[in-house]
């Protein structure tokens, strides 16, 4: 019997951040798919034939934002959790309300490799909450890992 592999629709609109985080998770034996901005993960995941477990995706967008890509994307694929990047806390985070919540995961650039990989870890292995319109991490509505570090420049394509 084949071990299931689990599969990260990975996001973000900076190429050497993707390509730093997808290294990292291939290595470990996650399968990756990797889109730069909100259209190109909707085609992405739309294309794919398998289950996407984990959406791993900025915050902001070419686009739209992350947490709208997650709220679009639980429409059809209840089971899959989420895990928000951003380049800074602050509003953009709601890292106020997201700290006070455990389903609250939100992890701040730069990401060390072991920190990816445990907060990886963690949010596909915690409870799936509903999704509901307008929701955002610390909201009961949305699953998203909450992790506080220096900001890093993000240097779009």
């Amino acid at each position: 019997m084949r071990k299931k592999l689990t599969t990260i629709l990975l996001v973000d609109g900076d190429r050497r951040d993707r390509q730093f985080m997808r290294a990292i998770l291939e290595q470990t034996g996650y399968v990756v798919i990797e889109a730069m901005d909100y259209w190109d993960a909707l085609d992405a995941h739309q294309r794919y034939q398998g289950t996407i477990d984990l959406l791993l995706t900025a915050l902001a967008l070419p686009g739209d934002t992350g947490y709208e890509l997650a709220r679009v994307l639980f429409r059809t694929n209840h089971a899959m959790k989420a895990l928000f990047l951003s380049s800074r806390p602050g509003p953009e985070a709601n890292l106020d309300s997201a700290a006070s919540r455990p389903e609250a995961h939100v992890l701040i650039k730069p990401i060390r490799p072991r920190e990816l990989l445990e907060r990886v870890t963690h949010a596909l292995h915690s409870p799936t909450y509903p999704m509901k319109k307008g929701s955002r991490p610390g909201d009961a509505g949305l699953q998203c890992a909450h992790a506080q570090n220096r900001s890093v420049r993000s240097d779009r394509e």
